[in-house]
């Protein structure tokens, strides 16, 4: 990667591997296929955690910012985003940093574990 790695993350199947650079660059890797078969990189916020969808189609990023950003897999586009907090506590700079980010097995809930005072 030749940068600093934050978090990773493992799929159920040990598939995919997604590595969070200190360069706000999340890579994602096919374990079984040995290659990169995806990046993106996020210009406005620092990137602290990510994972993948159960489908391994929507990767799911989470910033120090407390931003959350979807992304579609094949083209590497944003899908949406959301704050975790309030415009005032971002605006603030509150501690809103997002540690951890998991996607439960249905592919129905997301559960973060978040710095907030």
């Amino acid at each position: 990667l030749g940068a600093k790695v934050l978090d990773l993350w493992y799929s159920s199947d040990s598939r995919f591997l997604t590595a969070v650079s200190d360069k706000r660059t999340t890579h994602v890797f096919d374990t079984f296929a040995g290659i990169e078969v995806h990046k993106v990189t996020d210009f406005n916020h620092v990137t602290t955690c990510a994972c993948l969808t159960p489908a391994g189609d929507i990767l799911v990023t989470a910033a120090e910012s407390g931003m959350v950003s979807f992304w579609d897999v094949a083209s590497g586009e944003r899908d949406g985003t959301f704050p975790l907090h309030s415009t005032e506590a971002m605006a603030e700079r509150r501690n809103t940093r997002v540690n951890r980010l998991k996607c439960a097995h249905d592919g129905r809930c997301l559960i973060l574990a978040c710095e907030d005072h």
